[in-house]
């Protein structure tokens, strides 16, 4: 009899457990999600887990830099980035911050502490949403297989609208812990099951649920009686060893790991080859690299000038956004790196700037001066006779002059009239006549000879001046006389000798005066007369005395 009783005992024992290891249990990778339909059926299934599932676990294998951290799983909302539920490492302080939405709208957050994750090491973690239907939730933190912090009776978790599955969004730190020179191994999501089998997923022996134990023990109690305790006691005892055996061998496992990869790596770089940590060179292009003591193995040198960053990731500075370096008017160019500004603006000169980094572009302004158009020995394209007025940047062309009629389309004439002496152009020594054309015409007064507007001193009043004048005309009249004080009003000069024939002793230029005294003779008879007769030219180099009788003396 008391070895059926026994047997009952061990058989209900083994039903009571297995109806706990087989409650239901989804394990969801959340690595692999990858299409937005994939996305939204997983979302469906947390939302409704939060609702109905007893217990919701976060099971993640990932490593940190020291004091590094970020997002490690997060269910938000694309529409108004509602934080649903959200798992973040806080990696300078040592916690894991958890936030989710209340039911009053609220984000709620809960920090699990002594969670020492970011040290450059690889963690497992577990994250056990206890109740999340229940009005006072809980909170687990595990690391490595032990109870690191818990918080319980906490705001009731606000449930997720069927209307915003479709809107949900998934993300995990996978990228940005590779960014921090981390990564994420893995990362599950567990909806259901017990302890004992999240345990058995994360090689951790975590025992089953208290509640379920004490059934078990009731039962074999109110079965068995006292005659089989010391038998139940013994498979307690019997039961504790062999967990404890399971944590050696356990932790047996991970130390040959380590050996194994150890010597793995050593097998690939070479056991006494120490690897270089800046070959290749992890840095921005040009930037140095140094090998430390320190958590990744080297430091970058600051970016080169014109950049910004940390050394590893460098970016260009807007020298053109930042400083204004150029005159207003003149295209500012941002380059990589530096910038350059464009030539000054129409109407302006100066030079053309060009450099990297803030601090030059400030100090090297762009200066363009205004250019005097004017004076640039063309009137600035104006019309000679009009008024140019220079403007800053640009000119404009103004009325004719003074004493000038016209515009700058048809030009800019001197205005002539004989009605104001200031607009006469006729010669102060010269009067004013309108013709019957209408047309004005100037005459130079007695005594004055040229073209009207320029008049000089006539002296033998033959309308020719002493001294050459001036004239723009070529007017004749405006030649020096060639006889000063003998009229020559037809300006002969017979031989070209620059002398009017009518002051020139010898016209014809042969070498003979015009008129010559004959010698002296003896003392004439009473009956003959000494004359002195004039020789007659009578073309140039021939000269003929008046012949007397029959024959012409020799």
């Amino acid at each position: 009899m008391e070895t059926q009783e026994l047997r009952g005992a061990l058989a209900l024992l083994f039903l009571c457990t297995f109806a706990s290891a087989s409650q239901d249990l989804q394990v969801i990778d959340l690595l692999t999600l990858g299409e937005s339909r994939q996305m939204v059926a997983v979302a469906e299934k947390i939302r409704t887990a939060l609702l109905t599932a007893g217990d919701i676990y976060l099971l993640s294998t990932f490593r940190l830099p020291p004091k590094q951290g970020g997002v490690l799983f997060g269910l938000y909302s694309r529409q108004d980035n509602t934080r649903w539920l959200e798992a973040s490492v806080v990696g300078k302080i040592n916690k894991v911050l958890v936030r989710y939405q209340r039911e009053d709208g609220k984000v709620h957050a809960v920090n699990l502490q002594q969670a020492g994750l970011a040290d450059g090491r690889t963690h497992t973690a577990l994250l056990r949403l206890r109740g999340p239907s229940r009005p006072s939730p809980a909170l687990q933190l595990y690391v490595d297989c032990k109870l690191g912090d818990q918080h319980a009776g906490l705001p009731a978790l606000a449930p997720i609208p069927p209307a915003e599955v479709n809107g949900l969004e998934i993300r995990t730190g996978q990228k940005a812990y590779l960014r921090m020179q981390g990564f994420v191994e893995s990362m599950k999501m567990i909806l259901g099951g017990s302890m004992a089998r999240v345990g058995a997923l994360s090689e951790c022996p975590f025992q089953g649920d208290e509640s379920i134990h004490s059934a078990v023990a009731s039962a074999l109690h109110s079965i068995l009686g006292e005659q089989t305790k010391a038998l139940v006691t013994q498979l307690t005892l019997f039961n504790q060893i062999l967990v404890e055996l399971r944590d050696d061998i356990r932790d047996q496992v991970k130390e040959m790991s380590l050996i194994r990869n150890t010597i793995m790596e050593c097998q690939v770089c070479g056991f006494h080859e120490q690897r270089s940590h800046c070959s290749p060179n992890p840095c921005f292009r040009g930037v140095d690299c140094m090998e430390v003591y320190e958590y990744p193995g080297y430091r970058c040198g600051p970016c080169p000038p014109g950049l910004q960053g940390n050394g590893t990731h460098c970016t260009d500075i807007n020298e053109c956004a930042h400083a204004d370096p150029c005159f207003p008017g003149s295209s500012c160019i941002n380059t990589m790196p530096g910038f350059h500004c464009e030539a000054c603006p129409r109407g302006y000169k100066g030079t053309r700037v060009s450099g990297v980094g803030i601090d030059y572009a400030r100090a090297s302004k762009q200066v363009c001066n205004d250019i005097d158009e004017c004076n640039d020995g063309d009137n600035g394209g104006c019309d000679p006779n009009s008024i140019c007025t220079n403007t800053v940047g640009s000119f404009k062309c103004g009325p004719c002059r003074l004493g000038f009629l016209g515009n700058q389309s048809h030009g800019c004439f001197p205005a002539r009239t004989c009605h104001s002496p200031a607009h006469s152009p006729c010669h102060v020594h010269a009067h004013c006549l309108f013709e019957r054309n209408g047309a004005v015409s100037c005459l130079c007064n007695v005594g004055w000879a040229g073209n009207g507007n320029v008049c000089g001193p006539d002296t033998d009043i033959d309308g020719y001046p002493d001294q050459a004048l001036p004239c723009m005309d070529n007017n004749k009249h405006c030649k020096q006389d060639n006889c000063l004080l003998t009229p020559n009003s037809g300006q002969e000069d017979a031989d070209n000798d620059g002398v009017g024939d009518q002051c020139d002793d010898d016209a014809d230029g042969d070498g003979i005066k015009n008129v010559e005294v004959a010698p002296r003779c003896p003392a004439p008879s009473s009956s003959s007369v000494t004359v002195a007769l004039p020789r007659i030219p009578t073309s140039p180099g021939h000269w003929q005395l008046p012949r007397k009788g029959p024959s012409a003396p020799r």
